[in-house]
């Protein structure tokens, strides 16, 4: 989050409220800031009063054009960037915030495609027992790929059948019921005494990305299954990416679609 200091000061001499937020997030909004400075060029230190909503359209539009998604622009622009110039309305630095009248770009969300339970089978069949269970896991709690891989054996209570981990991405704590096919994989497996022992620990503390990361590694197994990932979006842009229809994360869609079908909530299996 970031501030201006007067109402005759510029963008760029803002004041960074740490501890505020937190350091990532910080660190987000001070990397939109100096993009937006940057594309503002030799007007990078004009007052806050003569930033118009022509620089923010240029701006969204450099993004636009770099091969961004419409919804992580709107992010970047109408709620981050957006942000300093509405404390500063708030304030009394500014009479009005330049960005009010920015319209939202039209959304072109991604659905993630899922596997069917034949697919499932297929990739289990292919998997080794670490990527097998992780794979069941997945499928069964809808956790995140790096949460299923670095699980411990203290995330599991084989007795209650529950599995309680805390979710990276979002700092939640998740409790699951343990899924009967789920548990007899995990009792054919060495149990260790030790609770810090990690459940897969050839997957344990990889990395998501990269040719050799964890994602990889499943689209490998895909693969070899031949089931086929598919393409939602194909790269566009500098900055642009492609995304396949299918990955681990869809294993989460997968389960929610087939209790849906069974006539199950969703939440059937979350304590």
């Amino acid at each position: 989050m970031v501030i201006p200091a007067s109402r005759n000061g510029s963008i760029n001499g803002v004041e960074t409220r740490r501890g505020a937020i937190g350091e990532r997030t910080r660190l987000k909004y001070v990397q939109v800031k100096d993009a937006f400075l940057r594309s503002l060029g030799r007007r990078r230190d004009a007052k806050l009063g003569s930033i118009g909503l022509q620089d923010f359209l240029e701006f969204r539009n450099q993004l636009l054009a770099e091969g961004r998604t419409p919804q992580t622009v709107d992010q970047l622009v109408r709620k981050i960037l957006a942000s300093p110039f509405t404390l500063a309305v708030k304030l009394g630095l500014l009479d009005s915030n330049p960005l009010a009248g920015l319209p939202p770009l039209k959304s072109t969300r991604i659905e993630k495609g899922i596997f069917t339970a034949e697919e499932i089978s297929k990739l289990i069949e292919k998997a080794n027992p670490d990527w097998r269970g992780a794979i069941l896991v997945g499928y069964f709690t809808g956790a995140r790929l790096k949460d299923v891989c670095n699980l411990r054996w203290g995330n599991v209570d084989l007795e209650k059948r529950l599995i309680t981990f805390r979710a990276g991405k979002t700092g939640q704590l998740i409790t699951v019921a343990i899924h009967p096919e789920l548990e007899e994989h995990l009792l054919s497996r060495n149990i260790s005494d030790d609770p810090q022992a990690f459940l897969f620990r050839s997957l344990a503390g990889k990395s998501g990305g990269g040719k050799s990361g964890l994602s990889m590694a499943f689209k490998r197994i895909m693969e070899q299954a031949e089931v086929e990932a598919g393409v939602a979006r194909l790269s566009s842009g500098a900055k642009g990416r492609s995304f396949s229809l299918r990955s681990f994360h869809s294993l989460r869609h997968s389960f929610i679609s087939a209790l849906a079908n069974s006539g199950f909530p969703a939440n059937c299996g979350a304590g």
